[in-house]
């Protein structure tokens, strides 16, 4: 009877241990997938935000080059209806490419993004009049944002 009792606990102790084994196993294994598209999710997040920003640098960097050229030939008047139509068309590439920026963006690249798209309309304004103006930093601090977005941030999802 006792040999009975005893092996019937046994039978008891090993499923038990085995149901807990079970358990504690599927638990890790969602854990564990959770935690690879979390991971996927983040790398896919920072190769848009890539790509986005690259966008937007060469968009804005074409836009530079054209304010640049404007401001000798706003002085020709013969050559100033030409400068405005480059920097028209410069400028609307430009903003085509700032609302996928927005939309993609941490909350520090909208900040600095923000600063930077006000900078840049100054600056296309005194092309406009046949100035050139720097840019004040803006530039730099937008790169730095988008660094640290696409590089150093663990946490790349957008904010809600």
């Amino acid at each position: 009877m006792i040999a009975v009792y005893g092996a019937l606990g046994g039978v008891v102790i090993s499923s038990g241990i085995a149901l807990l084994t079970s358990y504690l196993t599927r638990r890790w294994q969602r854990t564990a997938a959770k935690e690879e598209q979390k991971a996927a999710f983040d790398q896919q997040v920072r190769q848009e935000r890539r790509e986005t920003y690259a966008a937007y640098w060469g968009a804005w960097n074409t836009l530079i080059r054209t304010l640049e050229r404007a401001r000798h030939d706003m002085r020709v008047p013969d050559c100033a209806d030409q400068a405005r139509m480059r920097i028209a068309e410069s400028e609307a590439e430009w903003r085509h490419q700032i609302d996928p920026l927005f939309l993609i963006r941490s909350k520090e690249v909208l900040h600095a993004g923000i600063a930077h798209v006000q900078t840049t309309e100054v600056r296309i304004a005194a092309a406009l009049r046949g100035e050139l103006l720097d840019g004040a930093g803006k530039s730099r601090a937008l790169s730095r944002a988008m660094r640290g977005d696409v590089l150093g941030n663990d946490n790349p999802v957008p904010e809600k």
